[in-house]
């Protein structure tokens, strides 16, 4: 009972992702007013299902291709394992070469963008919440900012630390 419903909501969640609704509550709970949040929420119903389209064409398309016909070869990516890749794959072996560049571009900056957010986020959360409220409670707002760009380097040290000891 316990495991059948929590499994099912764990996968539709992954599946789906939660990049969509982190951004919807950033910015429901950062509105000026009810309405507005309302408003977004309305917008956020229709279009958060919409951005779930593109992907699971992606993962249809990659399903039913033939890829001994194409640059990519035999086993296909999902007996290799490589589902994790199947954008970048679909990108470089199902589309012309500009289209690939462009496509895997643009990939790259998307996870760049999102990378340097979190790490960022996590530096200014530390320093507002651990630091400002608990080790130095009288801390003004330009000291508050070079905590943050001091604590950047240390954010980004930790994370390069883990996904060594992840991957080693």
């Amino acid at each position: 009972m316990w495991t059948d419903s929590t499994s099912s909501c764990v996968s539709l969640h992954q599946s789906i992702g939660d990049l969509g609704f982190q951004d919807f509550h950033q910015r429901t709970l950062s509105a000026s007013s009810s309405s507005t949040a309302k408003l977004r929420c309305y917008a956020a119903a229709f279009l958060i299902p919409t951005f779930g389209i593109p992907p699971a064409l992606i993962g249809a398309v990659a399903a039913s291709t033939d890829w001994n016909l194409t640059s990519y070869g035999s086993p296909s990516p999902f007996e290799r394992g490589q589902t994790g890749l199947i954008l970048p794959l679909c990108l470089q072996h199902l589309t012309p070469p500009y289209i690939s560049v462009v496509g895997i571009g643009a990939v790259a900056a998307a996870v760049m963008s999102s990378t340097d957010s979190a790490l960022l986020s996590a530096a200014s959360i530390f320093s507002s919440n651990i630091y400002k409220k608990i080790l130095r409670t009288k801390v003004g707002k330009s000291n508050s900012i070079q905590l943050i760009i001091t604590f950047i380097p240390s954010v980004y040290l930790i994370s390069l630390l883990y996904v060594f000891y992840r991957l080693f």
